[in-house]
């Protein structure tokens, strides 16, 4: 769940800051091309952002909770064939 979601009209700006780079993994037939990390930064860093909001708070917060259930749902569904 995002804590501070710009499509209500607020987000964070400096969040992560560049770390160090990811060491090759196993990708053999698609080698990593990336050769950068990113890493986050602690709170007291971040820079409030306000934004015209998309949705209002109410409306995030209650599909928030649907998510929630979809997720319990589908948890309990999910059958692993053995």
């Amino acid at each position: 769940m995002l804590s501070n979601p710009i499509s209500t009209g607020q987000g964070d700006y400096n969040r992560t800051t560049s770390g160090v780079p990811r060491k090759e993994t196993r990708r053999k037939f698609h080698p990593r091309t990336d050769n950068y990390a990113r890493e986050p930064r602690p709170p007291e860093e971040w820079v409030p952002i306000t934004a015209p909001a998309l949705i209002s708070t109410e409306t995030f917060a209650k599909a928030q909770e649907q998510l929630k259930q979809h997720q319990a749902q589908a948890r309990r569904a999910y059958q692993p064939t053995s």
